[in-house]
């Protein structure tokens, strides 16, 4: 009878120890998922703040170009407000504003992508801790169950000592 109170224990110790493993790796898993999702509102902001240098450059680019233009003008002695030479400043000037504009768009668009791949990794964090709960649960259930089997299975072996019964009226 005694292998059978420490089968018992044994089969405690292992559920409880494989219940506490399974929520330890839930939590784990969610805080990897926040830590994922903290690189990803990062890598947004960096995007965010890339595009704006990049579109920022880009004017001050056109700038230098509008000058340049208007230096060549000049030193060929064309008039540069008005007619063709301004046609051409104008439509430089507006080339060069949309790539700026262009590459603003492209950063928002990439932060955006970050920012939502960061809420991805939040849901699956609190998904993998939720699991992580219902497998500890789980896991105690059914090391409950074994052990309520192991003493029922006790139980059926153990035979009940029969006291012979003495007949009164001596036969």
């Amino acid at each position: 009878m005694a292998w059978i109170a420490t089968a018992v224990a044994i089969t405690a110790v292992g559920t409880g120890l494989s219940a506490y493993g399974a929520y330890e790796q839930g939590k784990q898993a969610e805080k990897m998922a926040e830590y994922n999702a903290a690189v990803e509102r990062n890598n947004a902001l960096q995007a965010q703040m890339e595009a704006q240098v990049a579109a920022k450059a880009k004017r001050k680019e056109a700038e230098a170009m509008n000058k340049r233009q208007r230096a060549l003008y000049a030193k060929a002695g064309v008039v540069a407000g008005e007619g063709t030479p301004l046609e051409v400043l104008a439509e430089t000037a507006m080339d060069m504003e949309l790539e700026a504009l262009e590459i603003e768009r492209f950063g928002k668009v990439t932060a955006q992508k970050h920012r939502d791949q960061a809420a991805i990794d939040i849901y699956s964090g609190k998904a993998a801790k939720r699991a992580g709960t219902l497998n500890a649960g789980a896991t105690l259930l059914s090391g409950l169950g074994s052990m309520a089997s192991m003493g029922a299975m006790a139980k059926m072996n153990t035979k009940p000592t029969v006291k012979p019964t003495v007949n009164p009226a001596g036969g």
